[in-house]
C-alpha cells in the first residue's frame, strides 16, 4: 500500500524537470553569499529532477560534515562536483583538475606542487568527507557510484599501506556498508590477529 507521502514524492519525480539549473543535479549549490547550501528548489518543495548517482554520494558526505560541524570547503566542494561528472571508464585526469583548481600554483616546483595539491586535495576529499573518490593507475578520478565501482578500484588497491586500507574501510562503511563488512572479513582472512599485532602500522 503506498502512503501519502510515497505517492507525492512519486508525482514530484515524475513532474519534475529533467535537470536543474541551479544545482545541476547534485542537490546542492554554492550560495550568493558563498557558503554550500541546499538547492533553492528542493527548499521550497518544488519538483526537482532526481539527483544523480553522484549527486546522492556528494549530499551525503556533506550531510556528514554538517553533522560533525565541518566547515564545506568550497575548492573541495567544487572539485567533488566536477568529480561527479566522470567514472571509471572515463576519470578526470590530473591535468584538468591543475587547470580548473591548481593552475595558480606557480614556483620553480610549480608541476610537482601542483601535483601535490592534488593529491592532498583526493587524500582530504577521501578521508574528511568520506567520499568514495577513486583513482586510475594513470591518474585519473571519478566517484564511485556503486559497490561494484567502489569494489574493482578496491582490488587494485589492497596492496597499498595498511594506512590507505583504513580509509578503504571507512570509505567502504559511510557509502557500502554491506561492502565494508566483506572488506573486515576478508581483512582477517588475509592478516589474522596474530599478523596484525605483528604489524608496525
Amino acid at each position: 500500500m503506498i502512503n501519502a507521502t510515497t505517492a507525492a514524492a512519486r508525482r514530484t519525480r515524475a513532474a519534475g524537470p529533467s535537470a536543474c539549473d541551479r544545482c545541476s543535479g547534485i542537490g546542492l549549490r554554492i550560495s550568493p553569499q558563498g557558503r554550500v547550501e541546499v538547492c533553492p528548489t528542493l527548499q521550497m518543495g518544488l519538483p526537482h529532477a532526481e539527483l544523480t548517482a553522484g549527486g546522492k554520494i556528494i549530499n551525503r558526505a556533506v550531510a556528514g560534515l554538517w553533522r560533525r560541524k565541518i566547515k564545506v570547503d568550497l575548492v573541495y566542494f567544487d572539485i567533488a562536483r566536477l568529480l561527479s561528472q566522470f567514472t571509471a571508464e572515463r576519470p578526470c585526469s590530473r591535468t584538468e583538475l591543475v587547470e580548473r583548481h591548481f593552475a595558480y600554483i606557480g614556483g620553480i616546483n610549480a608541476a610537482e606542487n601542483q601535483r601535490r595539491a592534488v593529491t592532498l586535495a583526493i587524500r582530504f576529499l577521501r578521508e574528511i568527507w568520506l567520499l568514495p573518490v577513486c583513482a586510475s593507475k594513470r591518474g585519473g578520478y571519478w566517484i564511485a557510484t556503486d559497490a561494484l565501482d567502489f569494489g574493482e578500484w578496491v582490488n587494485h588497491a589492497k596492496s597499498e599501506p595498511l594506512t590507505t586500507l583504513s580509509t578503504i574501510y571507512r570509505l567502504a562503511k559511510a557509502n557500502f556498508p554491506v561492502f565494508a563488512e566483506q572488506l573486515e572479513i576478508e581483512f582477517w582472512q588475509d592478516f589474522g590477529p596474530q599478523d596484525s599485532d605483528k604489524s608496525e602500522f
